[in-house]
């Protein structure tokens, strides 16, 4: 129920919630920034989340009783408050935040033995046959992109502002041009940490 319920109040956000690999969109403006203290305790099928730009604080034990959680994406710009042991300790789960940063200091608060944090690209739950994978390049001002399969792309910069979208379609060449900075290249719940 706390699963539905929290579903919801993310529906009504005007943010992204991915569960399980499925992109749930929204867009009226209900202020919703906090995921509350217990909120997904004891949902045993979920196997991942990204968790929403608009999501400032995570609640206690918030992820608690997650036995086939594999990985928490955390979103550049997201969140800026953790609660005591917002996060469980357990052997396969791994956390993925946008900075160098942000990993010292969810290590520093929580001095995880299980959990491990990276930076950037989260790997695939389950072996796909080289399905989903994204060549990247860059030269100059320009990011080319080559996906081997169908897929949604995003790229986002380091505050989480979605900059493109496109559904990408196999073997089909992108470039595109933008300034020279950090950026997060989102390709089928995939993401990578690009420099131009």
């Amino acid at each position: 129920m706390k699963r539905l319920v929290l579903i919801f109040l993310f529906f009504f956000s005007g943010s992204t919630l991915l569960l399980n690999g499925q992109q749930l969109q929204n867009s009226p403006k209900y202020p919703q920034d906090m995921l509350p203290a217990q909120a997904f305790e004891g949902s045993v099928k979920l196997q991942e989340i990204t968790l929403p730009q608009s999501l400032k604080e995570i609640g206690s034990h918030a992820f608690r009783g997650y036995t086939q959680l594999k990985q928490i994406i955390i979103t550049p710009g997201n969140p800026t408050r953790f609660n005591i042991d917002a996060f469980p300790d357990q052997e396969g789960l791994t956390l993925y935040v946008p900075t160098e940063e942000m990993r010292l200091a969810l290590n520093a608060m929580f001095h995880f033995s299980k959990t491990k944090i990276e930076i950037g690209k989260p790997l695939a739950l389950l072996p796909t046959q080289n399905e989903g994978t994204l060549s990247v390049s860059t030269r100059e001002n320009i990011l080319s992109l080559l996906p081997n399969s169908v897929g949604e792309m995003h790229i986002f910069d380091p505050q989480g502002q979605l900059l493109y979208q496109t559904k990408a379609s196999a073997n089909t060449a992108l470039e595109i041009t933008l300034p020279q900075g950090v950026y997060f290249v989102s390709f089928n719940n995939r993401i990578t940490k690009v420099s131009l």
